[in-house]
């Protein structure tokens, strides 16, 4: 089971004990499936806390309301002739997630690659933009 909390609910649910994290989650699920289904035992659980990080602040990546191909476009552009600018918050394909961020990494590396001349094949069908692979590699 996986949950995501933002905003004024992250915050909340850092300062939260696993147990008292468990007592929210069991309740919902209570609710949408029935007491009967929903086991008593609170479950291993790994959890974050991005918004004690001083780097990270609480931040996650989302589109905006009306992103287009466009704009995904010049968040995965090169910057002079030194500047690669990748990470998950440039996969149109994968935003907010570890694989979207490899995957970005990865084209970002063969793009550098590309410009030092070193790979002259074509990429792997996970690193093309769109791709079905894109999809069924990532997980």
């Amino acid at each position: 089971l996986c949950t995501f909390a933002a905003g004024e609910a992250a915050a909340s649910a850092e300062a939260m004990s696993d147990a008292a994290v468990w007592g929210e989650v069991r309740a919902s699920l209570v609710a949408l499936f029935g007491e009967a289904t929903v086991p008593l035992g609170m479950p291993e659980m790994v959890r974050s806390a991005w918004g004690e990080d001083a780097l990270a602040r609480g931040a996650f990546a989302y589109p905006k309301v009306g992103n287009t191909e466009d704009a995904w476009r010049r968040t995965r552009m090169v910057v002079g002739l030194n500047v690669w600018l990748a990470g998950e918050h440039t996969s149109p394909e994968h935003f907010a997630s570890a694989a979207g961020a490899f995957i970005a990494g990865q084209r970002a590396a063969r793009s550098i690659f590309e410009a030092a001349g070193v790979f002259k094949e074509p990429a792997p069908a996970f690193l093309s933009a769109g791709s079905e692979a894109v999809s069924t590699w990532a997980y």
